[in-house]
């Protein structure tokens, strides 16, 4: 597999030669106990002496083991002692290890990056990126649990721990996060790496998605890889246009916390606002309100983005997909975003930069959003109607290091990687809603956003008819409006 090195997609430190899909560490606990690679005999006897002088309290001083170099985002470090490998070894026979690797052989004590080892710990401990310890594993009630991202009882799951924890919740997110993250398949990596070029090639001059050359490509990157990247989609000014728009919206306070906006808020650290050529509230049949207190308002620039994407939808997909957007009838208002600048920097223990979620400072909620589908019906049977997502993208000048990239997920393997992708100015984001997992990892500058979701129900005081809608005269899916509240 190649190092994603494209504008549109990066995955840091996850390449086949840096972090291997099935990480290797250095020894196998499974191993006879005399045979174990990198715990000769001196080690273990070394090891044995040791524990017999605190348990006579006797205190004296040990070398410990210097840290390996490791290209796991895990590191896991232990006391040496009998137990700390028994403990790995129920680790390692439950499928728990993931991708981690031992910070030194069994026998030997670990030692933290900074040189030091503190009591608190315990007799096993994990160094994720950003140097978070987690100590006392072995104590721990949430680190023998099966993996739970991408089931149907994920958000169940965390809101338990939160109860539980409190703010440690994170504690066993970021524990199965870092574990189980992986980098894209070589065929993957490949195929989007081909698909995307191609775009970007074609993305040079204007309009270039209404030609034929330009509808082939993007119908074919969304049909074999569940998504698609189109830059320079709208007219420039249009472009900016919507972007002032949205900034002006987060400068003068208009936006409204997007942790109200569902159950597991704690997910998602942006702010919303929800918008049409008409505000969606006034539009509405007399007492519909926003949603739990949302906001919403008018904004007829965004006129000409709804023409282009209701064209990208309605007279360049629909027909080369009718199997899966025959059946759109409506239109989502659309939501503008803004996740704030975070100033986080994740660092695993050889020092390596990471990407990944990040925890708010002051409360327990993610400073971007956690992996979730929009549409979650493979899961868990509850069709919401939305069959497409469509995201343009409002940031200027945005570079590498400003991070803030959507990543996107396989399905079958919940946390490998199927590509990132940066928020800039002028790009559309377009994938399937029920079928791409995928999370907003934190900026570090504001990052602005507009999302429509192209849906199959009618239209309700949440979403609207559009012209060119593929099943305007046919029989919408049913689906039962939320009282006097408009906005999902």
């Amino acid at each position: 597999m190649r190092a994603q090195t494209s504008t549109w997609s990066r995955s840091p430190r996850l390449t086949a030669s840096r972090c291997p899909t099935i990480a290797t560490s250095l020894l196998d606990v499974n191993a006879p106990r005399s045979h174990k690679r990198g715990a000769p005999l001196c080690a273990v006897a070394l090891a044995t002496g040791c524990r017999l002088l605190r348990f006579l309290g006797i205190r004296r001083r040990t070398r410990r083991a210097a840290i390996v170099p490791a290209s796991a985002a895990v590191n896991l470090g232990h006391d040496g002692s009998s137990e700390a490998t028994r403990f790995l070894e129920a680790l390692q026979a439950r499928g728990m290890r993931g991708h981690s690797e031992l910070l030194s052989p069994i026998g030997v004590p670990s030692t933290l990056p900074e040189g030091r080892i503190s009591q608190d710990c315990g007799r096993v401990f994990a160094v994720l990126p950003g140097n978070r310890v987690l100590g006392r594993l072995e104590e721990q009630p949430w680190v023998l649990e099966p993996a739970c991202i991408g089931t149907s009882h994920e958000w169940e799951t965390w809101d338990y721990f939160r109860t539980l924890l409190m703010e440690k919740w994170w504690n066993a997110y970021a524990w199965e996060y870092w574990r189980f993250l992986e980098p894209p398949s070589p065929s993957r990596a490949s195929g989007v790496d081909r698909g995307l070029g191609q775009l970007t090639a074609l993305a040079k001059k204007n309009e270039w998605w209404l030609s034929d050359a330009g509808a082939e490509a993007v119908v074919s990157m969304l049909d074999e890889h569940g998504f698609c990247v189109l830059d320079n989609f709208l007219p420039e000014t249009s472009a900016k246009d919507i972007a002032q728009s949205a900034k002006a919206a987060w400068s003068e306070g208009r936006m409204a916390s997007g942790l109200v906006d569902q159950g597991q808020g704690f997910a998602r650290g942006d702010s919303v606002l929800w918008v049409n050529t008409q505000d969606p509230a006034s539009a509405a049949a007399a007492g519909t309100m926003p949603k739990h207190g949302l906001s919403s308002a008018a904004a007829p620039e965004l006129e000409p983005v709804l023409a282009c994407i209701d064209t990208l939808v309605g007279d360049i997909l629909a027909p080369r997909l009718a199997s899966r957007l025959g059946c759109v009838r409506t239109r989502s208002h659309a939501m503008f975003t803004c996740y704030s600048a975070s100033d986080v920097t994740l660092k695993d223990a050889s020092g390596s930069l990471r990407e990944g979620p990040v925890l708010a400072d002051g409360n327990d909620n993610s400073q971007g959003y956690l992996r979730h589908l929009d549409n979650v019906r493979h899961l868990t049977g509850h069709h919401c109607g939305r069959i497409l997502t469509t995201i343009l993208y409002l940031n200027e000048d945005w570079l590498d290091q400003d991070s803030g990239a959507i990543r996107l997920f396989e399905v079958d393997r919940p946390l490998q990687i199927r590509s990132d992708v940066l928020p800039r100015l002028n790009r559309l984001l377009v994938f399937w809603s029920a079928d791409v997992p995928h999370e907003v990892l934190p900026p570090r500058r504001d990052r602005f956003a507009c999302t429509l979701w192209y849906l199959d129900r009618e239209a309700d005081p949440s979403c609207v008819a559009f012209d060119k809608a593929p099943a305007a005269s046919t029989a919408a899916a049913k689906f039962t409006a939320s009282g006097t509240q408009f906005l999902d």
